[in-house]
Protein backbone atom coordinates (compact mmCIF):
# COMPACT_ATOMS: atom_id res chain seq x y z
CA UNK A 1 0.00 0.00 0.00
CA UNK A 2 2.71 2.21 0.87
CA UNK A 3 4.71 1.27 -2.53
CA UNK A 4 8.25 1.43 -0.69
CA UNK A 5 9.54 -1.83 -2.34
CA UNK A 6 7.84 -1.16 -5.74
CA UNK A 7 11.58 -0.41 -7.45
CA UNK A 8 12.76 -3.15 -5.88
CA UNK A 9 10.29 -5.08 -7.38
CA UNK A 10 9.50 -3.09 -10.58
CA UNK A 11 13.13 -2.58 -11.43
CA UNK A 12 14.53 -6.25 -11.94
CA UNK A 13 11.16 -7.16 -13.69
CA UNK A 14 11.61 -4.31 -16.13
CA UNK A 15 14.90 -5.34 -16.79
CA UNK A 16 14.14 -8.47 -17.92
CA UNK A 17 10.85 -7.63 -19.90
CA UNK A 18 10.21 -3.80 -20.29
CA UNK A 19 7.30 -3.89 -21.08
CA UNK A 20 6.23 -4.92 -17.49
CA UNK A 21 6.17 -1.44 -17.04
CA UNK A 22 2.28 -1.17 -17.99
CA UNK A 23 1.94 -4.05 -15.64
CA UNK A 24 3.43 -1.62 -12.75
CA UNK A 25 1.50 1.57 -13.94
CA UNK A 26 -1.93 0.26 -13.96
CA UNK A 27 -1.08 -1.81 -10.13
CA UNK A 28 -0.54 1.46 -8.89
CA UNK A 29 -3.27 3.10 -9.98
CA UNK A 30 -5.42 0.59 -9.38
CA UNK A 31 -4.69 0.17 -5.77
CA UNK A 32 -3.49 4.15 -5.28
CA UNK A 33 -6.94 5.46 -6.24
CA UNK A 34 -9.38 3.16 -6.13
CA UNK A 35 -8.43 0.02 -3.22
CA UNK A 36 -6.69 2.45 -0.69
CA UNK A 37 -9.83 4.45 -0.75
CA UNK A 38 -12.29 1.65 -0.28
CA UNK A 39 -9.91 0.01 2.72
CA UNK A 40 -9.88 3.75 4.20
CA UNK A 41 -13.25 4.09 4.12
CA UNK A 42 -14.49 0.74 5.21
CA UNK A 43 -12.13 1.24 8.48
CA UNK A 44 -13.48 4.21 8.67
CA UNK A 45 -17.08 3.03 8.77
CA UNK A 46 -16.13 0.61 11.43
CA UNK A 47 -14.72 2.70 13.37
CA UNK A 48 -17.35 5.16 13.57
CA UNK A 49 -20.33 2.08 14.30
CA UNK A 50 -18.07 1.12 17.10
CA UNK A 51 -17.65 4.68 18.47
CA UNK A 52 -21.61 5.06 18.02
CA UNK A 53 -22.23 1.99 19.86
CA UNK A 54 -19.57 3.58 22.76
CA UNK A 55 -20.93 6.50 22.94
CA UNK A 56 -24.98 5.43 22.90
CA UNK A 57 -23.90 2.89 26.02
CA UNK A 58 -21.96 5.34 27.84
CA UNK A 59 -24.91 7.43 27.61
CA UNK A 60 -27.27 4.42 28.80
CA UNK A 61 -25.39 3.96 31.74
CA UNK A 62 -25.17 7.99 32.75
CA UNK A 63 -28.69 7.64 32.25
CA UNK A 64 -29.20 4.74 34.68
CA UNK A 65 -26.95 6.15 36.97
CA UNK A 66 -28.24 9.83 36.98
CA UNK A 67 -32.24 7.98 37.43
CA UNK A 68 -30.50 6.29 40.66
CA UNK A 69 -28.67 9.46 42.16
CA UNK A 70 -32.67 11.25 41.49
CA UNK A 71 -34.47 8.16 43.51
CA UNK A 72 -31.72 8.45 46.18
CA UNK A 73 -32.11 12.33 46.21
CA UNK A 74 -35.83 12.14 46.27
CA UNK A 75 -36.08 11.76 49.90
CA UNK A 76 -40.10 11.99 50.43
CA UNK A 77 -40.36 9.78 47.10
CA UNK A 78 -42.85 11.92 45.15
CA UNK A 79 -41.06 11.68 41.76
CA UNK A 80 -39.80 15.12 42.32
CA UNK A 81 -36.76 16.90 43.83
CA UNK A 82 -37.26 19.91 45.70
CA UNK A 83 -34.70 22.43 46.08
CA UNK A 84 -33.55 21.61 50.02
CA UNK A 85 -32.87 18.19 48.65
CA UNK A 86 -30.72 19.67 45.62
CA UNK A 87 -29.10 21.66 47.85
CA UNK A 88 -28.27 18.28 50.56
CA UNK A 89 -27.17 16.65 47.26
CA UNK A 90 -24.97 18.73 45.56
CA UNK A 91 -23.06 19.17 48.86
CA UNK A 92 -22.06 15.69 49.02
CA UNK A 93 -21.09 15.03 45.35
CA UNK A 94 -19.68 18.56 44.50
CA UNK A 95 -18.35 20.32 47.54
CA UNK A 96 -16.88 23.48 45.56
CA UNK A 97 -20.21 24.26 44.84
CA UNK A 98 -21.35 27.28 46.95
CA UNK A 99 -25.24 27.03 47.98
CA UNK A 100 -26.20 30.38 46.17
CA UNK A 101 -24.33 28.23 42.68
CA UNK A 102 -26.78 25.78 43.97
CA UNK A 103 -29.89 27.26 43.71
CA UNK A 104 -28.84 29.08 40.76
CA UNK A 105 -28.47 25.76 39.06
CA UNK A 106 -31.23 24.51 40.49
CA UNK A 107 -33.68 27.21 38.85
CA UNK A 108 -31.85 27.32 35.75
CA UNK A 109 -32.73 23.22 35.31
CA UNK A 110 -35.87 23.36 37.26
CA UNK A 111 -37.44 26.63 34.50
CA UNK A 112 -38.25 28.53 38.01
CA UNK A 113 -40.45 25.90 39.19
CA UNK A 114 -40.13 24.92 43.13
CA UNK A 115 -38.57 20.88 42.31
CA UNK A 116 -37.36 19.06 39.42
CA UNK A 117 -38.22 16.25 37.52
CA UNK A 118 -36.91 12.92 36.66
CA UNK A 119 -36.40 14.65 32.68
CA UNK A 120 -34.54 18.11 34.24
CA UNK A 121 -32.73 15.97 36.78
CA UNK A 122 -31.14 14.07 34.14
CA UNK A 123 -29.54 17.00 32.52
CA UNK A 124 -27.67 18.28 35.14
CA UNK A 125 -24.75 15.95 34.52
CA UNK A 126 -23.62 17.97 31.36
CA UNK A 127 -24.60 21.26 33.25
CA UNK A 128 -22.53 20.39 36.56
CA UNK A 129 -19.58 18.95 34.05
CA UNK A 130 -19.51 22.58 32.42
CA UNK A 131 -19.28 24.43 35.92
CA UNK A 132 -16.89 22.13 37.30
CA UNK A 133 -15.20 22.70 34.57
CA UNK A 134 -15.24 26.24 35.04
CA UNK A 135 -14.61 26.50 38.50
CA UNK A 136 -11.20 24.50 37.34
CA UNK A 137 -10.21 27.28 35.02
CA UNK A 138 -10.38 24.84 32.20
CA UNK A 139 -11.64 26.48 29.52
CA UNK A 140 -11.51 23.61 27.25
CA UNK A 141 -12.96 21.14 29.24
CA UNK A 142 -16.19 23.69 29.40
CA UNK A 143 -16.37 24.04 25.58
CA UNK A 144 -16.41 20.22 25.50
CA UNK A 145 -19.13 20.22 27.98
CA UNK A 146 -20.90 22.80 25.67
CA UNK A 147 -20.66 20.54 22.85
CA UNK A 148 -18.00 22.52 20.77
Amino acid sequence: VTTSNTPDIMLPAYHLRPYLVFFFIAFLIITNFFLLPLLLATVYTVYREALRQDVLTIRQHQHHLLTAVFNLTDFDATGRVFEAEWIQMLKIVRPKFTKKMSKTLFRALSHGSSSLSLLQFTDVQRVVSLLTAYLDGSKEDAYTCLGY
